[in-house]
């Protein structure tokens, strides 16, 4: 589930990238386009990058505001339940499916799309991001509301896991709630 989980944020991110080649910025070489910078970072070749790079940042950013990016979510969410009925449960025993709620429950991209983050290309801000969260505008990613509900009727326990603060517990159930998505096990913040 965590492999899938990294896919789908990475996927998310940086899918359909295109763009012609460029000068060395950040973790990338002349003539690195963006689909071999994506295929590197959902390979896990290239870690630890604080930032897109700008040369891709107006590809990111097309791909999260446009069709592909909720494509792209809707299927990973049909692909999870397929695998979710595929699997027999145990009766009388504690069937718990995990969300993560970042940018796989709850979708920071509002956040992102502001010009001062630049979808990614600006370095992350703590601060400021926990000031979006406080607003408890986040949406909820494609399909995973209803991937959500068809896991509960499956027989699964939901238990939803954040780094977010324990001080933006409030925030955070009343903006699930708001958004459909109830009758969760548990909700484990730091």
């Amino acid at each position: 589930m965590k492999v899938l989980l990294l896919f789908f944020f990475l996927a998310t991110i940086i899918a359909t990238c295109q763009g012609a080649s460029h000068p060395v910025v950040s973790h990338h070489n002349p003539g690195f386009d963006c689909l071999s910078w994506r295929l590197t970072v959902e390979t896990n070749n290239i870690r630890d990058w604080a930032v897109v790079p700008q040369a891709f940042v107006s590809y990111v950013g097309h791909y999260m505001l446009g069709y592909q990016y909720r494509e792209d979510a809707q299927a990973v969410a049909d692909a999870t339940y397929n695998h979710a009925k595929s699997t027999q449960l145990i009766k009388d025993f504690r069937n718990t499916w995990i969300f993560d709620l970042g940018d796989t429950v709850l979708s920071s991209y509002p956040y992102y799309a502001q010009p001062d983050i630049a979808f990614g290309g600006m370095k992350y801000n703590s601060t400021k991001f926990a000031i979006w969260v406080k607003k408890g505008i986040s949406l909820a990613v494609p399909g995973v509301l209803d991937l959500y509900k068809k896991l509960q009727s499956l027989g699964y326990k939901i238990v939803l896991i954040s780094g977010r603060s324990e001080s933006l517990r409030a925030v955070t159930i009343k903006n699930l709630k708001n958004l459909g998505f109830t009758n969760w096990e548990k909700l484990i913040l730091k």
